[in-house]
């Protein structure tokens, strides 16, 4: 007689579940718009930043309206290295939703995340291949790192007080704003960074703020001294104590810089503030930032002897290709204050030398000698 097999008509657990792995990573079926899903269900498992969340899914979003509606392709085997490549060109082209063609840096980012897109979908075989391997990111130039001088600093500073405006909320917020700016220009921290703090981040004893950048990745950095003055004058005598803060409704709140309701400053509301500064100060033709006092601290912070290596921590960059450029910059600064103080230019008497020629046509030698020769001929 013979023995009748336990799981006869039915697979094996460890055979379904390797059919499930089979069919999830197989590049047979698998729609572009579920694999889209599945990698920022991937990228939000890992803490990754809002930011980063909204930038993949607007790109993500395009490449695959793309895909589907000029080259009626909707499945991931189907997508080869010229069909991102044709994406590319046409997204150089298309007119954003701003009415304006996207900017290279923009169209960068864009191909970047799905460039990000594709490993993963090959790091989890989903595909056999990635596209992005033979395919080159669109080149953007670099701009040139512009810093905010010394006396545009003042002028922001003074910009913080306008005298038309009178009364406690002006003088807070004239307190609050300017330490605002000291804080951009002693730490080099970023915006978002910079609206993130709150009080148990301000250690006022050892002088130190504990930043969350990028990836929630946490850094200690140093205030200086008359920054951190500014700093705590704001926070002992203008901030908004726990009383009033009740009385706004909004007990318990413990960012760092608050708006006139009693609520966290938003990177909106310092983006309309650096709006308002530039116009009482005059920039009509200066674009000033808070990304270009991050580039000022690098910068300064390079000149006055800081080396590379704490740089790159105190900013957060995890490459440092970044920071170089940098260093770059600083050289150029280094070598145009040499030639404004150059000790050969800044004698106390002239000394005698070779006078001063200008080039023509022809060399001033070549005519003074083709001169004696018609005399000696």
């Amino acid at each position: 007689m013979a023995i009748r097999n336990k799981n006869h008509g039915h697979m094996p657990q460890q055979t379904q579940l390797a059919s499930l792995h089979h069919s999830q990573h197989t590049p047979s079926g698998k729609e572009i718009r579920s694999a889209i899903d599945d990698f920022l269900l991937d990228r939000q498992s890992q803490n990754h930043s809002q930011q980063t969340m909204r930038w993949h899914t607007i790109a993500l979003e395009h490449v695959a309206t793309f895909l589907e509606d000029q080259l009626q392709i909707v499945v991931l085997h189907e997508i080869e290295a010229v069909h991102i490549r044709a994406w590319l060109v046409f997204l150089e082209k298309e007119v954003g939703p701003r009415g304006k063609i996207r900017a290279a840096r923009t169209r960068r980012w864009y191909a970047q995340s799905v460039h990000a897109f594709c490993h993963w979908l090959y790091e989890e075989r989903y595909i056999e291949e990635d596209p992005m391997t033979r395919v080159k990111l669109p080149k953007i130039e670099k701009p040139l790192i512009r810093i905010i001088e010394f006396e545009e600093f003042e002028r922001l500073l003074t910009a913080c007080s306008p005298v038309q405006e009178k009364g406690f909320i002006a003088d807070r917020n004239t307190a609050r704003n300017q330490a605002i700016l000291w804080l951009l220009w002693d730490t080099g921290i970023r915006l978002r960074e910079l609206c993130g703090l709150r009080l148990p981040n301000f250690d006022r004893r050892q002088g130190t703020i504990i930043v969350f950048g990028k990836g929630r990745k946490e850094r200690r950095i140093a205030i200086g001294k008359m920054a951190l003055r500014i700093l705590l004058y704001y926070i002992d005598h203008w901030r908004p104590d726990d009383k009033e803060l009740e009385a706004y409704g909004n007990a318990g709140e413990d960012h760092l810089f608050l708006a006139e309701n009693g609520q966290a400053l938003t990177i909106h509301g310092i983006q309309m503030l650096f709006k308002r500064l530039r116009k009482r100060a005059n920039f009509t033709d200066r674009r000033i930032t808070p990304h270009i006092f991050r580039h000022t601290f690098a910068v300064r912070y390079l000149m006055l002897g800081g080396d590379i290596f704490s740089l790159q921590e105190m900013l957060g960059h995890e490459d440092i290709s970044t920071v170089k450029n940098y260093m770059h910059l600083n050289d150029v600064n280094v070598q145009t204050q040499k030639r404004k103080f150059s000790p050969g230019d800044h004698m106390p008497t002239k000394l005698p030398g070779p006078k001063e020629t200008f080039r023509r046509k022809i060399h001033p030698k070549s005519r003074d000698y083709s001169k004696r020769d018609e005399r000696e001929h």
